[in-house]
């Protein structure tokens, strides 16, 4: 029996797909995706979909705090707890 790749085993380049960069233009998709990442383990797509959310729309607690426990991962914790703060004065 033969076995499948997994495609998510190798970084994605999101955002230099066509077919995913147009996925990605709603706010919906864009945090569904993120989301996903952040289950999978998937730290440093994540924190460039992050960044990608961050310049379009305003980013609301839930994915401020998604965002932090990304950089938490990756034991950049300075920038884990700005975001964690962030979280914290929109909802307190």
């Amino acid at each position: 029996e033969q076995e499948f790749e997994n495609i998510f085993d190798s970084p994605i380049i999101f955002l230099d797909t066509p077919y995913l960069h147009e996925f990605l233009q709603t706010e919906s998709t864009l945090q569904l995706a993120t989301e996903y990442l952040v289950k999978a383990e998937r730290w440093d797509d994540a924190m460039i979909l992050f960044e990608y959310y961050k310049e379009r729309y305003q980013l609301n607690p839930s994915v401020l705090q998604k965002c932090g426990f990304c950089y938490q991962k990756k034991k950049l914790y300075g920038q884990a707890v700005n975001f964690y703060q962030q979280a914290n004065e929109l909802e307190p």
